[in-house]
């Protein structure tokens, strides 16, 4: 009886060991070229609460917001300079993760700023991708041929990336916006790579990204502005006569979702998609409605070009058509009211206990709203004097920044 039930013992402990590995075996492998800024970690973040897929991170390794809790313990984080000419020599870790991995089930590109990074990756991953996502932006319509929006009232589509035929035109349009440029330039890359017979991929075109973690403070200038608009010294918001009437934002959770789709669906690949709101983005009607969200009552003055600037929107082609998304995947888009209201929420409650983040966004915000350091050190003096646990100091600010 007692060898029986050792017996018993060693299959149930066999059994249980044999389904561990196979589910280690299981987990699928995900190569995230950057992946700690707001997209990125947000998307991870997902990936991660499944369970499912062993991480690699590549990045230069900081960790901005509380992502040094929600993401780097749960990836492998290899550091890694995507400008060096030879990440063979530059990121030793990332090249051995890649020499050991047969195929990633998916790498995602949140960090292809360049041309050549693309190029550098396309090059050292070789065949062991099943799919390359590619985050791009709406900007590559800057430095297309056309402006529909304009010219017969319509939103782009993703047929619309264009480049000029004429080289003149297109240099100007490349000078005009390098963004733009070298974002067409990657996806320009991942196509004809894939015409070679190389892997698939699918590009998503994000327009301006509102939500939480918004590290680029576009949309953040203007809600500091509303908020410290009774300040004395604070002029009316204002915006250039050049604002264009109507552009798109795309909501942080859509694309996260867009990303997610993509990955698992492949008669979605080798494909661009618009991935924005529905409605379109005015932000003149914005800038009254985030005052609406903040209690205040807010109308922005139009000013000339020479006595204004332009924060938001970072383009000036339109809106974007976000159809093909729906009818291949299924898209259904955030409403904007609710992408502002929870974006506006998400800086009162991180404003209120971030302080280095609150601090370091006066001092940006208020750099570029006033021309003399006079009125600048007057209007931050006010502020921070009437917020518990900051104390500005002006010139050891201004020796950040």
């Amino acid at each position: 009886e007692g060898r029986v039930s050792l017996n018993l013992l060693l299959v149930l402990c066999l059994s249980i060991f044999t389904t561990a590995m196979a589910q280690v075996e299981a987990r699928r492998k995900i190569l995230a070229l950057g992946g700690n800024g707001m997209i990125g970690s947000a998307t991870l973040t997902r990936i991660i609460a499944t369970g499912e897929y062993d991480i690699t991170l590549a990045s230069r390794g900081s960790w901005p917001f509380n992502t040094s809790d929600t993401v780097a313990p749960h990836v492998n984080h290899v550091e890694c300079d995507r400008e060096s000419e030879n990440i063979r020599e530059s990121c030793p870790d990332l090249w051995q993760d890649i020499q050991s991995t047969e195929v990633y089930h998916a790498v995602i590109d949140f960090s292809g700023f360049e041309p050549e990074w693309v190029r550098n990756s396309i090059e050292i991953l070789g065949g062991k991708v099943r799919v390359y996502i590619y985050v791009s932006s709406d900007s590559v319509y800057e430095v297309s041929e056309g402006n529909p929006f304009v010219e017969t009232g319509t939103k782009s589509l993703e047929t619309d990336a264009v480049r000029p035929s004429d080289k003149t035109l297109q240099t100007q349009l490349n000078e005009r916006d390098e963004y733009g440029h070298a974002k067409l330039a990657g996806e320009e890359m991942l196509v004809e790579q894939k015409l070679k017979g190389g892997f698939p991929f699918v590009v998503l075109r994000f327009a301006d990204v509102f939500g939480k973690g918004d590290e680029s403070n576009r949309l953040l200038f203007y809600y500091l502005w509303i908020k410290y608009q009774d300040v004395p010294g604070v002029p009316q918001v204002h915006l250039p006569e050049s604002t264009p009437e109507a552009t798109s934002i795309t909501d942080l959770n859509d694309a996260v979702e867009s990303i997610l789709a993509v990955m698992d669906q492949p008669d979605t690949w080798n494909e661009a998609y618009n991935i924005a709101c529905q409605e379109l983005f005015n932000m003149n009607s914005a800038i009254t409605m985030i005052g609406k969200l903040m209690g205040k009552d807010v109308q922005a003055r139009i000013l000339p070009d020479d006595e204004s600037f332009n924060i938001l929107p970072s383009v000036i082609r339109g809106p974007v058509d976000i159809s093909k998304a729906g009818n291949s995947f299924k898209f259904q888009p955030t409403k904007l009211d609710t992408v502002l209201k929870e974006t506006i929420g998400w800086y009162d409650a991180e404003l209120h206990f971030n302080l280095k983040f609150l601090d370091e966004a006066l001092m940006e915000w208020a750099l570029e709203l006033f021309d003399h350091d006079d009125e600048m050190d007057y209007v931050l003096t006010e502020i921070f004097d009437s917020v518990d646990g900051l104390f500005y100091n002006y010139g050891e600010e201004m020796d950040e920044f």
